[in-house]
């Protein structure tokens, strides 16, 4: 079969989300289909994707599937409008969506008449499973419900869900993502997915609620894989790795392995010099000599979702540092000469405005860029799912408004949604005048 993949441009009010990061989610998909089908990818985040070269793709491909990757919830417009030109220009073409908000929204979702089946959770096996069973079955829909992890639409509309994919336990059984699909590569970073989940489990984070448990890959697996990445043959603009793991430094032993296994692949790639590379922290896992042998190895820098200036606050959310340990790592970070990047959040459960007002103050302290950003319940969440248990209230809206700082649907006993948006923009202009160009907006 000929399956297209499309990753649909994410639109804001004022712009459009641009993002280097491959679509790794994408790319594993069609190492699972390859080389039995036929599969293209269409990414539309890193320079843009009209609705004509989507549909010129389809005439000249021809594809009898496609996927629509639905990772965020400020994407379910684009995803249902994309959806809707498909089917009016080719109403025979099967249309999939998958991804972190397509699994939490997913009756919602089929609810819309030009989307037919929602693959849920992590999608390799079940999207490939879905893929024989549907080239074999010429269209039956009652072969589905022997697959688990979708939710469908039958022939009368109704909508059914099928049993619970179990997790991937060893992701070392997965093939490497197929970053040779992609076209334009030197738009795009080295990107890298060293691990699943976090082990945390932060009651907002729905990257955690997606992936259920965390699972890492071997050390052996990803030192592999950036091996390919070196090829000369894939033509990347830079000689970066981007690790977009929710927790990167999680295990110190294993990032230190991997510290020294990317130093010898300086010379054994015969490289001008090592390789660089970034990913993501937490504050309670960084010690100065972990930073020094991650900059030894060629780390840039680290990001750390902070959320919060008031040591109350931290302690809620189950962080195990203060805003005084934020300082020092993030000092010591500079010292190191690796980039610090802090994210804060406003608008938290039980947040008063003695809390904000110290988080307003820690970004002010904070050495490296800040960003900022509204708290949201998103689908899927503990937030989301009980926001009583939190002392939160969620003003009606639907799912694709959840448009990152944007508008606030969502307030405690302390602030209401206005006074959030009032806080939020504080807040950024803290962060702007920082000079940062890490601030969000």
């Amino acid at each position: 079969m000929k399956i297209l993949l499309i990753n649909p441009v994410i639109i804001k009010r004022d712009f459009n989300w641009v993002s280097n990061l491959e679509p790794l989610g994408l790319e594993y998909l069609a190492a699972m289909l390859l080389p039995e089908h036929e599969v293209e990818i269409l990414d539309g985040l890193p320079a843009g994707l009209s609705y004509d070269e989507i549909l010129n793709t389809i005439k000249n491909f021809q594809p009898q599937v496609i996927g629509i990757s639905v990772g965020y919830s400020i994407g379910i417009k684009t995803a249902k409008d994309v959806a809707d030109l498909i089917k009016k220009s080719f109403p025979d073409i099967l249309i999939v969506l998958g991804g972190n908000a397509a699994t939490f929204t997913a009756e919602y979702l089929l609810k819309h008449p030009s989307i037919d089946i929602i693959v849920l959770g992590e999608g390799e096996i079940t999207f490939k499973e879905l893929i024989e069973k549907w080239e074999v079955g010429s269209g039956k829909w009652e072969l589905l419900t022997g697959i688990p992890g979708l939710c469908y639409k039958t022939s009368d509309g109704k909508i059914k869900f099928t049993p619970k994919r179990a997790l991937i336990d060893n992701l070392d059984v997965l093939p490497f993502p197929v970053h040779s699909i992609l076209k334009n590569k030197i738009q795009y970073e080295r990107t890298v997915l060293a691990g699943r989940g976090c082990p945390h489990n932060c009651i907002y984070c729905s990257t955690a609620a997606f992936f259920k448990k965390h699972r890492k890959r071997s050390v052996e697996s990803i030192i592999k894989e950036i091996e390919y990445l070196f090829n000369p043959d894939l033509s990347y603009g830079t000689n970066r790795v981007v690790f977009i793991d929710d927790n990167f430094t999680v295990d110190k032993n294993r990032i230190k392995n991997l510290a020294d296994k990317l130093l010898n692949l300086k010379e054994k790639l015969n490289l001008a010099d090592k390789i660089l590379w970034e990913g993501t922290g937490h504050i309670e896992h960084i010690t100065e000599d972990l930073l020094i042998t991650m900059k030894t190895s060629g780390c840039t820098g680290i990001f750390f979702g902070i959320e919060s200036g008031s040591e109350k606050m931290l302690k809620f959310l189950k962080r195990k540092y203060t805003p005084d340990d934020v300082i020092k790592v993030t000092t010591l970070c500079k010292k190191t000469g690796i980039q610090p990047i802090t994210l804060f959040m406003v608008g938290l459960p039980y947040e008063t405005k003695e809390d904000m007002e110290q988080t307003f103050s820690l970004i002010e302290k904070v050495p490296g860029n800040t960003g900022i950003n509204i708290f949201t319940a998103f689908p899927g969440t503990p937030v989301f799912n009980n926001p009583k248990k939190y002392g939160l209230t969620i003003l009606p809206h639907l799912p694709e408004e959840d448009n990152l700082n944007q508008n606030s649907y969502v307030c405690n006993e302390y602030y209401n949604t206005d006074e959030i948006m009032k806080a939020y923009y504080k807040a950024l202009g803290l962060c702007i005048r920082k000079g940062k160009k890490f601030a969000w907006r």
